[in-house]
């Protein structure tokens, strides 16, 4: 008798979890939302075993649903869960779907004490309202699914979203897990907890020093994009000048060093006339025939020859008479 009694009360702990649920049991509702308006619900329902015909009683009941009466509990779940999301269609005007619903038994030692632990998961599709400005939740906990201040309720926001507004406040909270503990002993009305989450703009550095005008910031993410694209071309067209400015000046770098080395080879438009010439006797060991340079140089002969004059008299060649051909060579100095 007390194991069906045990089992009985097991059940009909689990068809209200999502209603008040008995002051001996500790409830944590943890409801995951993701940016498309679906949630993912785990609710882990703490039964505690002070005796050991308690203990006894829930292992058995763990072997017992492991079979045809674990299925059967299931069934009377889902029954249970199309009843809320009913409720639920009818308030927020919206069609919903709960899926892949899966309910698993455990046991749990605390210092506290032993726990028969119940954990109930499903998928709620289109759980929360979502539109272009952001995510709104709290129109799917209606009258037959307000959650209840004994227990802790923490609800998962997508990342890089902020709460614009929170109704009642939570508690605290972890990071993106916004936290309903009790410990504020509140109670919630039909819609509530109702949350207003926008996307996260603080990611776009450029963005936060500036306040955009309304009609801009109704369609916020589409700016952003647009925002973000116009910086990556800036970036894009800085990152090709600098690299440009650094080939050039390289070019540059190196030409000024070849021309102070005096390259033979080194173009002639780089050189002055008589940097020419001495450039030409050198390729031809010291010396070559006033022919020659004129046909090198490309110049007149008249312009060669007051060149080959001018320097004569400063010093840096000699004019060796050849028969008919002028010798040039180069002065080593």
């Amino acid at each position: 008798m007390r194991v069906a009694y045990m089992n009985k009360a097991v059940i009909l702990t689990i068809f209200f979890i999502l209603l008040v649920p008995s002051t001996a049991a500790q409830s944590i509702k943890t409801i995951e939302v993701h940016e498309n308006g679906t949630a993912f619900w785990t609710i882990e329902e703490r039964i505690p075993l002070m005796t050991q015909p308690e203990l006894n009683e829930w292992n058995q009941f763990i072997r017992d649903g492991q079979g045809y009466r674990y299925q059967k509990v299931i069934k009377e779940l889902e029954d249970r869960m199309n009843q809320s999301l009913i409720s639920a269609e009818n308030y927020s005007k919206r069609t919903m779907k709960i899926r892949d619903v899966n309910i698993s038994y455990g046991m749990l030692k605390t210092t506290t004490g032993t726990f028969g632990i119940i954990n109930f998961r499903f998928e709620w599709v289109n759980f929360s309202r979502v539109n272009s400005s952001g995510i709104f939740i709290g129109d799917s906990f209606t009258e037959v699914m307000i959650p209840s201040s004994e227990n802790v309720l923490i609800i998962k926001i997508p990342d890089n979203y902020d709460v614009v507004s929170a109704s009642p406040e939570f508690d605290k909270r972890d990071e993106n897990r916004l936290i309903w503990d009790g410990t504020m002993y509140r109670s919630f009305d039909t819609g509530e907890p109702s949350l207003v989450l926008k996307p996260n703009t603080d990611i776009w550095p450029m963005a936060t020093n500036f306040v955009l005008p309304n009609a801009i910031t109704s369609t916020w993410p589409l700016n952003i994009l647009i925002l973000l694209i116009l910086v990556l071309i800036l970036i894009l067209i800085s990152g090709i000048s600098v690299l440009l400015l650094k080939r050039k000046r390289t070019l540059t770098s190196e030409t000024d060093d070849d021309v102070s080395l005096l390259d033979p080879d080194l173009a002639m438009e780089y050189l002055e006339d008589e940097e020419m010439i001495i450039q030409i006797l050198i390729k031809h060991n010291g010396q070559a025939n006033q022919s020659d340079i004129v046909k090198e140089t490309g110049f007149s002969k008249s312009k060669i020859s007051n060149v080959l004059a001018k320097m004569k008299e400063d010093g840096h060649i000699v004019k060796i008479r050849k028969g008919k051909r002028n010798l040039i060579r180069l002065i080593d100095k």
